[in-house]
């Protein structure tokens, strides 16, 4: 079965831990990703065999904690431009390598997800 996230339906939540740059600011803020797209393949009969590939637009990120808008403002503008540089590099992609699941309930899975991320023209 193949799955195609539908951006209108969905929220891709990331939380970002401060170090570095966004140390300075005092927070581990949670960014909502709107520009998204991605699409799962899955097999009941064959759950590990399953696929995730996911695109984000690196300019989409908001913040969605509650903090002064100076500091919402500061954020964003650094994670855009200094960290993820969406003006060079537009997109961050994910594509599983390795999925381990198992089922946890009639038609639910609980499932650990390792892949590669490509950001700011590299993949690791």
């Amino acid at each position: 079965m193949r799955y195609r996230v539908d951006a209108s339906r969905s929220r891709f939540i990331a939380q970002a831990f401060a170090e570095g740059l966004l140390s300075a600011f005092g927070h581990n803020p949670r960014l909502a990703i709107r520009g998204i797209e991605g699409e799962v393949e899955f097999d009941p009969a064959a759950p590990n065999a399953a696929s995730v590939w996911m695109k984000a637009r690196a300019d989409s990120l908001a913040v969605i904690d509650e903090m002064s808008e100076k500091d919402r403002r500061e954020i964003e503008r650094v994670t855009r431009e200094e960290l993820l540089e969406s003006a060079q590099s537009p997109e961050v992609v994910f594509q599983s390598a390795i999925i381990t699941a198992h089922k946890t309930a009639e038609g639910r899975y609980q499932a650990t997800v390792a892949g590669n991320l490509s950001l700011r023209g590299v993949t690791r």
